[in-house]
């Protein structure tokens, strides 16, 4: 249901016709208005509000020009029912206006007008809670600060309020129908995550959410406004579980997280051919030996090989080895040669299948030169390159997946 709020309303208060029910307020809740007085002013567009003749004290300049110039529409104004309690909650959904004609049973002086959609009517929602314990003013119309719109959503949400739906006659439809809003913080566990989130991590809490029995607030340092986290604000932390310099969440912060693993996908890469080469079997097979020989926090993620689900060419595929799975091979095992070699399974290429590593750089007579030779027998040739050839065959990477089974 799209309630025609903005994505920042600000909240005004607003006395229709003092704080109890009458002919004037109601006519507002049925044909979704909100009317003020000082009709003798004329249109407040126009209107110079400093005129003496008006009478007007600094609250009712302050009123008339709030309501003709500063609400705007998508924001919502709150009809109080005494100094403590809301009656009903509007969205503006328009211009103001000025009428010279007054409804039947409406006061007479009521001719300045907003169009407002009522969300909801005849609560006796108290504000105290959410208004830091102060009560509403006499000032007929003025901004409110001390909450948000999605503070007071989440109250009226916890206290079972109905919103009225514009295309029905009864007020049936749930406050509970609210946007989503997903904050992602990525590798989450390379800072301080206590120093960070602060005493956010209490007002996290589910139980401890705006509008939840045992909801909490926060009054921030320099603003002094009360601050707290809605239910509809979701949080991600993404980490890197193969990272072991990194240190574990806080005890504290876990508790209040959910954590759902989230391994590679080979399956995703199923049926996804490269000149035959079987993508999702050659990634399976890979993250099988990594397992092997390091552990599974180590797997390559799915992610690497998507781009070969749009294009599917052996350029493609050599590029994401030789930039991507490649170096980090050498990373995971420290430029070892050998394990890399048994990762890509070069030991077992058939004879003239190009393996991805080559260790055979230096011949024995080389290793005469270099350290003479009584001293070349002695020493082992640790040097090793990535073979071009091998990232531009395809029977290189079928063998990959080649298990000897």
């Amino acid at each position: 249901m799209q309630l025609g709020v903005s994505t920042s309303p600000r909240l005004w208060k607003i006395s229709i016709d003092g704080t109890g029910l009458s002919p004037t307020r109601q006519h507002c809740f049925t044909h979704g208005e909100a009317r003020i007085g000082w009709g003798h002013v004329g249109d407040l567009r126009n209107a110079d509000l400093t005129d003496p003749n008006f009478k007007l004290g600094s609250n009712d300049r302050s009123t008339l020009g709030d309501f003709s110039q500063n609400i705007q529409p998508g924001d919502i104004v709150l009809c109080i029912g005494s100094a403590t309690e809301v009656a009903a909650v509007g969205v503006v959904q328009g211009e103001y206006r000025h009428e010279e004609a007054t409804p039947a049973g409406v006061r007479k002086d009521y001719k300045n007008v907003l169009p407002v959609k009522w969300l909801a009517t005849g609560l006796q929602f108290s504000i105290l809670e959410l208004n830091a314990s102060k009560r509403f003013t006499l000032k007929t119309v003025y901004e409110i600060d001390r909450f948000t719109w999605a503070e007071l959503r989440q109250a009226l949400l916890a206290g079972d309020v109905k919103m009225a739906d514009p295309h029905k006659q009864q007020a049936d439809a749930p406050l509970a129908q609210i946007e989503p809003y997903v904050l992602i913080i990525d590798e989450i566990n390379r800072g301080n995550v206590s120093r960070i989130f602060g005493e956010l991590i209490t007002l996290i809490e589910p139980s401890k959410r705006i509008g939840a029995p045992e909801a909490l607030h926060a009054t921030l340092p320099y603003s002094r406004k009360r601050f707290g986290v809605p239910v509809n604000v979701h949080l991600i932390g993404t980490m890197n579980t193969a990272d072991r310099s990194l240190t574990g969440l806080d005890i504290a912060l876990r508790r209040r997280f959910a954590f759902k693993e989230m391994p590679p996908r080979p399956e995703l890469l199923d049926g996804v051919l490269v000149e035959d080469i079987d993508i999702g079997k050659m990634l399976r097979t890979m993250n099988e030996r990594i397992e092997v020989l390091l552990d599974r926090d180590h797997c390559l993620g799915h992610a690497y090989f998507l781009p070969l689900k749009r294009t599917r060419k052996l350029d493609q595929l050599a590029a994401i080895f030789q930039q991507s799975v490649l170096p980090l091979l050498q990373e995971y095992f420290f430029d070892d040669a050998e394990r890399i070699g048994w990762v890509l399974n070069d030991p077992n290429a058939p004879p003239g299948v190009e393996p991805f590593i080559r260790s055979d750089l230096a011949s024995g007579s080389t290793l005469q030169r270099l350290f003479g030779e009584a001293n070349a027998a002695k020493v082992r040739d640790n040097r090793w390159a990535v073979n071009e050839r091998a990232l531009k065959s395809a029977e290189s990477y079928r063998n990959i997946s080649n298990t000897g089974a």
